[in-house]
Protein backbone atom coordinates (compact mmCIF):
# COMPACT_ATOMS: atom_id res chain seq x y z
CA UNK A 1 0.00 0.00 0.00
CA UNK A 2 1.91 3.15 -1.18
CA UNK A 3 0.95 6.49 -0.49
CA UNK A 4 2.78 7.81 -3.47
CA UNK A 5 0.82 7.02 -6.51
CA UNK A 6 -2.36 8.79 -5.08
CA UNK A 7 -5.21 9.66 -7.91
CA UNK A 8 -5.31 13.53 -8.11
CA UNK A 9 -7.58 13.57 -11.19
CA UNK A 10 -10.79 13.91 -9.01
CA UNK A 11 -9.07 17.05 -8.24
CA UNK A 12 -9.19 20.20 -9.83
CA UNK A 13 -6.04 22.36 -9.54
CA UNK A 14 -7.40 26.04 -7.81
CA UNK A 15 -3.62 27.12 -8.08
CA UNK A 16 0.23 25.91 -7.65
CA UNK A 17 0.27 25.17 -4.18
CA UNK A 18 -4.03 24.10 -3.18
CA UNK A 19 -5.94 21.49 -4.09
CA UNK A 20 -9.34 21.70 -3.84
CA UNK A 21 -12.14 18.91 -3.44
CA UNK A 22 -14.89 18.09 -5.69
CA UNK A 23 -18.47 19.15 -4.68
CA UNK A 24 -19.26 14.84 -4.53
CA UNK A 25 -16.10 15.08 -1.82
CA UNK A 26 -17.43 17.47 0.10
CA UNK A 27 -20.77 16.21 0.22
CA UNK A 28 -19.30 12.46 1.41
CA UNK A 29 -16.95 14.35 3.97
CA UNK A 30 -20.58 16.14 5.09
CA UNK A 31 -22.74 13.56 5.40
CA UNK A 32 -19.77 11.56 7.59
CA UNK A 33 -20.07 14.74 9.76
CA UNK A 34 -23.83 13.86 10.71
CA UNK A 35 -23.03 10.57 11.14
CA UNK A 36 -20.54 11.45 13.43
CA UNK A 37 -22.55 13.92 15.43
CA UNK A 38 -25.29 11.66 16.39
CA UNK A 39 -22.43 8.83 17.22
CA UNK A 40 -21.12 12.35 19.52
CA UNK A 41 -24.34 13.15 21.04
CA UNK A 42 -24.14 9.66 22.46
CA UNK A 43 -20.90 9.63 24.51
CA UNK A 44 -20.32 10.51 27.99
CA UNK A 45 -18.26 13.61 29.24
CA UNK A 46 -15.15 10.70 29.77
CA UNK A 47 -15.59 8.97 26.50
CA UNK A 48 -15.48 12.05 24.46
CA UNK A 49 -12.39 13.80 26.20
CA UNK A 50 -10.85 9.89 26.01
CA UNK A 51 -11.63 10.20 22.09
CA UNK A 52 -10.37 13.60 22.10
CA UNK A 53 -7.15 12.47 23.29
CA UNK A 54 -6.88 9.18 21.11
CA UNK A 55 -7.28 10.78 17.63
CA UNK A 56 -4.88 13.35 18.61
CA UNK A 57 -2.18 10.52 19.33
CA UNK A 58 -3.58 9.12 15.83
CA UNK A 59 -2.70 12.43 13.89
CA UNK A 60 0.57 12.40 15.91
CA UNK A 61 1.61 9.35 14.81
CA UNK A 62 0.22 8.76 11.19
CA UNK A 63 1.71 10.31 8.10
CA UNK A 64 -1.03 9.92 5.33
CA UNK A 65 2.09 9.59 2.72
CA UNK A 66 3.63 6.85 4.10
CA UNK A 67 2.21 3.33 4.17
CA UNK A 68 0.45 2.29 7.35
CA UNK A 69 1.09 0.22 9.84
CA UNK A 70 -1.50 -2.38 10.98
CA UNK A 71 -2.08 -0.69 14.03
CA UNK A 72 -2.57 2.54 12.41
CA UNK A 73 -5.12 1.17 10.14
CA UNK A 74 -7.17 -1.14 13.35
CA UNK A 75 -6.89 2.73 15.21
CA UNK A 76 -8.17 4.32 12.16
CA UNK A 77 -11.25 1.92 12.05
CA UNK A 78 -12.23 1.46 15.09
CA UNK A 79 -12.96 5.40 14.50
CA UNK A 80 -14.88 3.93 11.17
CA UNK A 81 -12.09 6.01 8.78
CA UNK A 82 -12.02 4.78 5.59
CA UNK A 83 -8.48 3.30 4.59
CA UNK A 84 -7.69 5.32 1.27
CA UNK A 85 -4.31 5.40 -0.56
CA UNK A 86 -5.27 9.24 -0.78
CA UNK A 87 -3.25 10.66 1.42
CA UNK A 88 -6.18 13.76 1.21
CA UNK A 89 -8.84 11.46 1.82
CA UNK A 90 -7.52 9.99 4.90
CA UNK A 91 -6.48 13.67 6.72
CA UNK A 92 -9.77 15.31 5.51
CA UNK A 93 -11.83 12.02 7.49
CA UNK A 94 -9.47 12.51 9.97
CA UNK A 95 -9.47 15.84 10.64
CA UNK A 96 -13.58 15.93 10.58
CA UNK A 97 -13.41 13.35 13.54
CA UNK A 98 -11.35 15.37 15.69
CA UNK A 99 -12.75 19.18 14.63
CA UNK A 100 -16.37 17.89 15.29
CA UNK A 101 -14.92 16.15 18.77
CA UNK A 102 -13.24 18.84 20.35
CA UNK A 103 -16.57 21.32 19.25
CA UNK A 104 -18.78 18.81 21.13
CA UNK A 105 -16.31 18.87 24.41
CA UNK A 106 -16.00 22.71 23.89
CA UNK A 107 -19.98 22.81 23.76
CA UNK A 108 -20.66 20.76 26.77
CA UNK A 109 -17.85 23.10 28.40
CA UNK A 110 -19.80 26.39 27.56
CA UNK A 111 -23.29 24.80 28.35
CA UNK A 112 -22.21 23.51 31.99
CA UNK A 113 -20.92 27.47 32.45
Amino acid sequence: MGYKSYDKSNYKQSNENQITPTIDEILIICDYDKMNQAQLNQLSQEQLVNRVQALKEICDTINPYLPLTDEAVKKLESFNIEISSDPFHLTNQLLALVDNSVEELEKRKNIRQ
